[in-house]
């Protein structure tokens, strides 16, 4: 594994501290902060891979950004991928905090990520993670391994990858990931094994 030479501890602007809120009476802190979220991310996911999500706990000291990168750190709490977090395993996609130190996590499916270095050639590649919103195809030290390349977009502005995505702890390997078939969108094998 490559060492990250440009690793630097910088603030994280998705992240928002919890005991900077003071919520209105009869509000939680996670309700005050629902009225006005912090940064979130933008997620494409494609709707033709089945998405799995879980609940998941997470450090109440600090709200999660929408569409962040997580991973659980040493404590077994749920935060945003970063190098100094200690991030020991990908979980998914933050989609939102709930109340009683949760936060709801995709933990499976196909994402679309902008990956500056990618090219044609890269399909099927493993993707890391370095940060909530930063990707690469190369092994960084402090980066967690996301999913693999499905396909690349040619057309986008900006390098993106369709990645094949799943939890360090979902034993179901990415290979058998299989799209969903049109029946499934009428109801007819949902919740059937295939």
């Amino acid at each position: 594994m490559k060492t990250n030479s440009t690793a630097t501890k910088q603030v994280d602007p998705y992240l928002t501290d919890a005991r900077s809120i003071t919520p209105r009476p009869g509000l939680s802190v996670v309700d005050e902060y629902r009225m006005a979220p912090g940064r979130s991310i933008g997620r494409t996911y494609n709707t033709a891979t089945k998405r799995k999500e879980r609940r998941l706990r997470w450090r109440p000291e600090e709200l999660l950004g929408m569409g962040a990168a997580v991973g659980v750190d040493g404590d077994g709490d749920i935060r945003h991928i970063r190098p100094e977090n200690g991030i020991t395993g990908f979980r998914g996609f933050a989609l939102g905090n709930l109340e009683e130190d949760e936060v709801l996590v995709c933990t499976r499916g196909a994402a679309a990520l902008h990956i500056p270095e990618l090219t044609p050639a890269d399909a099927g590649k493993a993707v890391y993670a370095m940060g909530p919103d930063s990707f690469t195809i190369v092994p960084l030290e402090g980066g967690v391994e996301v999913g693999c390349i499905q396909r690349i977009v040619t057309d986008a502005a900006i390098p993106t990858a369709v990645v094949a995505f799943k939890a360090a702890d979902d034993p179901v390997p990415i290979a058998e990931v299989k799209p969903l078939r049109r029946k499934d969108f009428l109801g007819e094998n949902i919740g059937q094994a295939r």
